[in-house]
């Protein structure tokens, strides 16, 4: 949130009908955010991943996501990967940035991201930046 503020890309609110499809879902750990950065709590499993992404790109009000990964104990990188080359395959017109936290154990899955031209960045601020770029071009 502190990049996006500096480098003046918007986060917006989440409306309430977002969170209520996100608690619909049964995949929400009872502790995650429930505001804008969007935080799925680190025992996230793909089925998580898949439902927060889905229901956020399916909103009109959101331009794109930058997805962070964080290396835990069930993080599965590679079918995190499947999920957002889906998303990005179903969503073309909102971008999707990478931020894959995890070195060598995430390895398998960003090679899948660049396969398919899907941005990684193992900085936030590069991501935040390639983000304001993207929008800024309405790409």
């Amino acid at each position: 949130a502190d990049y996006c503020s500096e480098l003046g890309v918007n986060l917006v609110e989440l409306k309430k009908s977002t969170l209520t499809k996100l608690e619909k879902t049964g995949q929400m750990h009872p502790a995650y955010s429930r505001r804008n950065p969007l935080d799925i709590v680190g025992d996230a499993l793909p089925e998580r991943y898949e439902a927060a992404i889905n229901i956020l790109l399916n909103e009109p009000y959101i331009s794109g996501l930058i997805v962070i990964q964080t290396l835990q104990t069930m993080t599965n990188s590679e079918e995190d990967s499947r999920i957002i080359i889906e998303a990005n395959k179903q969503h073309p017109d909102k971008p999707i940035i990478c931020v894959y936290i995890g070195g060598r154990f995430s390895k398998r899955g960003r090679l899948l991201l660049e396969s398919k031209g899907i941005p990684d960045y193992n900085d936030l601020s590069k991501a935040v930046r390639a983000m304001k770029a993207l929008i800024s071009r309405n790409l």
